[in-house]
């Protein structure tokens, strides 16, 4: 016996979709940043915007682990933060979206 598309569609509606607790999972709670400056001065700068901003998303301390290198007059900055879940990642992007310029 065939379905009708409106059988098929009440049969497969709960397939394809998601889960509410699917979308913070945990698994992504690091947040990686790299960007290439043209002083040392703007990529200190961003370094502590950045980080201010992990201390207003942690709720245990964020581990920050940064580096400024120098190649060719240019500033190549890279910053991991890990926070203790990945709500407080996704808050901390949020926050960075909406407040840095980079």
């Amino acid at each position: 016996m065939t379905q009708t598309l409106q059988q098929k569609i009440l049969e497969n509606s709960g397939c394809s979709k998601k889960k509410s607790t699917e979308f913070l999972d945990g698994s992504e709670s690091a947040v990686d940043f790299e960007q290439v400056f043209t002083t040392e001065e703007e990529a200190r700068k961003t370094l502590n915007r950045l980080t201010a901003i992990a201390r207003e998303a942690e709720t245990e301390p964020c581990i920050i682990q940064s580096r400024i290198s120098s190649q060719n007059h240019r500033f190549h900055l890279k910053a991991q933060f890990e926070f203790c879940c990945q709500a407080e990642s996704f808050i901390f992007q949020m926050k960075c979206r909406s407040s840095v310029k980079v």
